[in-house]
């Protein structure tokens, strides 16, 4: 029977201990310590959590899984940090995050990984159709939410007016909905690793193995 490593519940255990104290002794800078501590480590516990989900569910909705835990790790940290800091440089933060994990995703993660796995593979296999579609839905909607703000004219500032942000979002999810309709159902096969590649005996091992 597989167990989960201590880690994964000790450290969100550990938080709530530190917000308890947090709330009893206030902005100590032992606490405040501890809490950026826990705060790593109970996001890598998240994400941990979430890759075993992914596995056992099996491509492509595993990503699916992936990429809904770490937006909402996302989104909680940046409003957190919205909501603690009152300053007028506050109303930029949002975007400039969300441009931040664009670049680090692209360049960093991507290119971290075709290195890595070119000095260790020396040729990786993948789904041309399926990176595609992924980078093009990407591309829109940074353009879309990024690029876009800097060229209206209704509001002083890279800003969307009430009428532009609701545009926007309603853009925003129907070009999401396409692109996992597309992933899920119309186009699946666009998004499994190549017949008898690592990456498929892999996930057949770890679906098959027994379940705590």
């Amino acid at each position: 029977m597989m167990r989960l490593p201590w880690w994964t519940w000790a450290w969100p255990l550990l938080a709530w201990l530190v917000l308890a104290a947090t709330m009893f002794l206030g902005d100590h800078g032992l606490v405040s310590a501890l809490a950026g501590i826990s705060l790593i480590a109970t996001v890598f516990a998240a994400v941990h959590h979430a890759e075993v989900v992914a596995h056992r569910v099996g491509e492509p909705f595993g990503t699916l899984v992936l990429a809904i835990a770490v937006t909402i790790i996302e989104v909680a940290l940046i409003v957190s940090i919205m909501v603690g800091t009152a300053t007028p440089d506050v109303v930029g933060l949002a975007r400039d995050t969300v441009f931040a994990a664009v670049m680090i995703a692209c360049n960093g993660v991507v290119g971290l990984c075709l290195l890595v796995g070119g000095a260790h593979h020396r040729e990786q296999g993948f789904q041309v159709e399926g990176a595609s579609a992924a980078l093009a839905v990407l591309g829109a909607l940074t353009v879309l939410s990024l690029v876009m703000p800097n060229f209206t004219l209704s509001t002083p500032g890279p800003i969307f007016n009430t009428a532009q942000l609701v545009f926007a979002g309603a853009v925003s999810l129907v070009l999401y909905g396409s692109f996992v309709f597309v992933q899920t159902i119309r186009h699946r096969d666009y998004f499994l690793p190549p017949p008898g590649t690592v990456e498929v005996d892999h996930l057949a091992r770890r679906r098959s193995a027994p379940r705590c």
